[in-house]
């Protein structure tokens, strides 16, 4: 990073990839480091250090994404054996060190299979450095299509190995070839973007514009212009998902209209908007892919975007965390302190209190989750599958009733399961913080157009053919002839409201019609959520969350929910999500204090006992226990009107969720769907075949109840996609929530 940060031609962008078996824990990484205090590594080496330490993340299987330099430098840590791990990356190296440690102690790491495996992520021309000059490992490198050379070694080596990877062949070639023809499309510039074992290498860039106005302003697009710029891009929809894909792309050198039906982005209606949201982890004890992808989703949502933070930056361009305490850090609490002590811990840690010290400024803070299971069954089934997977404290335990009590802030819970890093965001806040900090770092780069229901979209293979690209020998902006075919955006009155050479679908319900995904089928359902005051529930520390949730939003307040209730989605393009009679809120209301009361009373063991603890309903004039139901039934206006003396419906929040049939979110390059079905045999017959595409058309939709964490995965995972850096999943997981999935299992039923 220090090489990287002193070279005056260096790469605009650098993600550098690392497998490791057995990762280093965060505190004995810091107790190594601290070793080096007594050297003079300079301010900029020090805030490095410093930040990889803060970033550093929990020993979990699977892949990490660390960001320096302010996002253009990206560490990704890849925890796992490599012979597992090295099929499952998506990437194209510009240079490879293996250091695998000696092949005779070590064999697995310098097998054929995983040269093998090395060679299919290396582009063309990319470099291989190894310290060893072993005869199968250098065997082992010629057949992987690498031409290789001693050289002179380091130190007490006589001799080391250096390669070159050489041209593809067979399906590598047509790979290679694909590939080749995104990085046409994305157009020329004199920067130029590496991974050191990851992707970039693209030359990109194009023609300049005028700068627009400061990011988050309204105005209508410019005028259209022949040959449009090849690093700009449209995105449809300014909620949660379409600002954190808008900010990834600005991060990484983009220009970028945001689209959005309502006057400004994450539109706030008239009682539509959740003033907090929980991050919603799935856990599973076989580690399912939903639940690997929203591990994955978390670990991004710690540190990607506030690495981008314009106001907390320091002397060399770095970030310093400032959502209170860091995931590394709270694991070496806890394993210091031991699950035992763990709510002490956590109030030594200034965690428990972190909803008051955060300070209203905060947009993400980390109060931790205690997830309780339905019933004895299934909290065994739970506690015996943790076990089993051998998680490390530091991210999730099983606490027993006491413990959970404490952490919580409140009596009568039962054993859980505790998730210290789990947090609540306010995603107003976090859309307005997110734009901003992209228009400080890119003046001009992004530019908000509003009231701006799209209702038609063009471009791409649309009257072009195979790949979305057209030859034409004048064409500037492309070599050997390739021109930017853009995708424009039209509204309801036929007018065209932006263009640019890439687009992102991400307005919810509407993205798949307007991505001509028919296949893609969405649920649309009306949630609601309660905001209740309530004296039993006014101490509370973190989140609770199983059949129901509850979350503390300050002053004594807590929020519960949601209700759930299929209904006709909206209209696509609608500005305001509410529909008539999709939603009943005093009925819901009392739906979510119902709910709540039937799941906290429950888990004491007194299902008919109220909410209030025996000292707050004494003062209620009635000689018998009051259920609560009946006390709500007399909220007349669910923003003012106390039910009882000691607890009280301050607000109700609605909205509409979308999910698939599958529960896993929608993200990645559309399909032509249109011109399979015409022909599907060949994929019928094939499942390996590659699908043809709507070039540079992208889609994120179906987030149903995790908003949250898939905002957050589908805005590096698709500006990865986009400007071909490395993934930040395993390739599976990038299939498990490819758009094409659907078709693919109606094709192998032999349906269209």
């Amino acid at each position: 990073l220090a090489r990287w940060r002193e070279d005056p031609s260096r790469s605009e962008r650098l993600v550098f990839v690392s497998i490791d078996k057995h990762p280093v824990a965060a505190a004995d990484l810091r107790r190594a480091l601290d070793m080096l205090g007594a050297v003079d590594l300079g301010p900029c080496a020090r805030a490095d250090l410093d930040a990889l330490c803060v970033q550093w993340p929990l020993p979990l299987p699977g892949l990490h994404r660390l960001v320096f330099a302010r996002g253009r430098v990206v560490l990704l840590l890849a925890f796992g054996d490599c012979v597992r791990m090295l099929p499952r990356l998506v990437l194209r190296a510009d240079a490879v060190y293996l250091d695998g440690f000696s092949p005779a102690r070590n064999p697995d790491a310098w097998a054929e299979r995983t040269i093998r495996a090395t060679a299919r992520l290396c582009r063309p021309g990319a470099r291989l450095s190894t310290y060893t000059a072993a005869a199968a490992v250098r065997r082992a490198l010629c057949d992987a299509g690498f031409d290789v050379r001693r050289v002179a070694g380091f130190g007490g080596k006589r001799e080391r190995l250096e390669a070159v990877r050489g041209p593809l062949h067979g399906a590598a070639k047509r790979d290679a070839r694909a590939a080749a023809g995104r990085e046409a499309d994305a157009g020329g510039s004199d920067r130029r973007e590496t991974d050191a074992w990851g992707a970039d290498g693209r030359e990109a860039g194009g023609l300049e514009q005028p700068g627009p106005p400061a990011g988050g302003q309204e105005r209508e697009a410019a005028a259209p212009t022949d040959g449009p710029p090849c690093r700009d891009a449209i995105v449809v929809g300014a909620g949660l998902a379409g600002c954190a894909i808008a900010v990834a792309l600005v991060a990484r050198g983009w220009r970028v209209s945001l689209l959005d039906a309502g006057d400004r982005p994450l539109p706030v209606s008239a009682g539509s908007a959740q003033p907090w949201l929980a991050e919603h982890l799935h856990v599973a004890v076989d580690d399912n892919p939903l639940a690997r992808l929203t591990r994955a989703a978390w670990s991004m949502a710690g540190g990607a975007r506030e690495a981008l933070s314009s106001g907390a930056a320091g002397p060399c361009g770095m970030a310093h965390v400032a959502d209170g305490t860091g995931v590394a850090d709270m694991a070496g609490v806890m394993d210091a302190a031991g699950v035992a002590d763990m709510a002490g811990a956590m109030d030594a840690a200034g965690v428990a209190d972190a909803v008051d010290a955060a300070g209203v400024g905060a947009t993400r803070r980390r109060i931790g989750r205690l997830i309780i299971a339905r019933d004895d069954d299934e909290r065994a089934r739970l506690h015996d599958g943790l076990a089993r997977l051998g998680w490390p404290s530091g991210f999730l335990s099983v606490v027993d009733a006491e413990t959970a009590q404490r952490l919580a802030g409140i009596d009568g819970l039962p054993a859980a399961v505790w998730w210290p890093g789990g947090a609540i965001v306010d995603p107003a806040e976090r859309c307005r913080r997110w734009l901003a900090d992209a228009e400080h770092a890119s003046p001009g780069a992004l530019t908000f157009i509003g009231n701006c229901a799209v209702a038609r979209i063009e471009g791409g293979t649309d009257g072009v053919g195979g790949n979305g690209v057209t030859r034409s020998t004048d064409a500037k902006d492309g070599t050997d002839g390739t021109r930017c075919v853009p995708w424009r955006a039209f509204d309801g009155q036929g007018r065209e409201r932006a263009r640019a050479s890439v687009m992102v679908l991400a307005n919810a319900g509407a993205a798949p019609e307007l991505a001509g995904l028919s296949s893609v089928e969405l649920q649309a359902s009306a949630g609601q959520s309660t905001r209740l005051r309530s004296v039993p529930l006014s101490g509370l520390r973190c989140v609770i969350g199983g059949d129901a949730y509850v979350l503390p939003v300050g002053d004594g307040e807590v929020l519960t929910g949601a209700t759930h209730r299929i209904a006709p989605a909206p209209p696509a393009g609608a500005a305001a999500p509410i529909a008539e009679g999709a939603f009943e809120a005093d009925g819901d209301d009392r739906a979510n204090v119902e709910r709540l009361r039937r799941w906290l009373g429950g888990l004491t063991g007194s299902p008919r006992e109220p909410i209030e603890a025996a000292e707050a309903t004494a003062s209620i004039e009635a000689t018998d226990a009051v259920d609560i139901t009946e006390a709500v039934d007399s909220i007349e206006a669910a923003d003012s009107v106390e039910a009882v003396d000691s607890i009280k419906a301050v607000d109700h929040h609605a909205g509409w969720r979308f999910a698939t049939r599958d529960h896993l979110p929608v993200i990645g390059p559309v399909h032509d769907e249109a011109a399979m079905r015409v022909d599907p045999g060949p994929w019928q017959r094939n499942d390996r075949l590659a699908w043809p595409l709507r070039e540079r058309l992208y889609i994120a939709c179906g987030h149903g109840g995790r908003g949250l964490l898939w905002s957050t995965l589908a805005a590096e995972l698709l500006a990865a996609m986009i400007a071909d850096e490395a993934l930040p999943i395993e390739a599976d997981l990038a299939r498990a929530i490819s758009p094409d999935r659907f078709l693919r299992r109606r094709l192998r039923r032999g349906a269209r």
